[in-house]
């Protein structure tokens, strides 16, 4: 199950990447010369690889590039007189409650690891999704920046640059979240199983 869900987000997240690249290339190149109708074939067959393919891609380099900078975040805000705005901000954004975030469904879950494990994998997913949506409505912005003229285009990009900041707020809030409930479902798994090999 799991393989099909990252199969299908890596598809997901790969045709929307193929977006902003073929506005890449069409800000070198005038596809508009080009007769579609003569490669249909090969677009319907490969599209999909492709997208898979990308999608890989997409996802490691937003990875990466999302610990980055986090980082230098930290290592610029952490030391300076901004540490107790940062603090305040990341209360607003990520949540004042998240030491009380899943004490019941950590609880409740750490009788199934099975479901404790299927629980941890929708957090991963969400936090897999955001990060590709971030890179990809980023890059999307520029490649419209890149690739168009008028004054029209500043409106599309701008969208795309709110939706990156909200994919970005978006995933950090699902990243606190997914490590709040890997710590609690552990600590409760570990009362748990030590209940059951006492009551032996």
């Amino acid at each position: 199950m799991q393989y099909a869900a990252a199969l299908i987000e890596y598809i997901v997240t790969g045709l929307i990447s193929l977006i902003w690249m073929i506005l890449f290339v069409h800000g070198c190149y005038d596809l508009s010369s080009i007769d579609l109708s003569k490669y249909k074939e090969f677009i319907i067959i490969g599209v999909f690889p492709i997208a898979y393919v990308s999608g890989i891609f997409v996802d490691v380099v937003s990875s990466y590039l999302l610990k980055l900078l986090g980082r230098t975040w930290r290592w610029i805000f952490c030391r300076t007189i901004f540490t107790k705005a940062i603090g305040w901000l990341r209360n607003i954004f990520i949540g004042m409650e998240q030491s009380k975030s899943y004490d019941k469904t950590a609880k409740i879950l750490s009788y199934s690891t099975v479901d404790a494990i299927r629980t941890m994998e929708a957090y991963v997913s969400r936090d897999r999704i955001a990060r590709g949506m971030a890179l990809n409505s980023l890059f999307t912005g520029l490649a419209i920046l890149y690739s168009f003229d008028g004054r029209r285009k500043m409106l599309i990009v701008y969208i795309c640059m709110a939706i990156t900041m909200l994919a970005l707020i978006v995933r950090v809030r699902c990243l606190t979240l997914a490590e709040t409930f890997k710590i609690k479902v552990l600590k409760n798994l570990s009362i748990h199983n030590s209940t059951k090999t006492k009551a032996k």
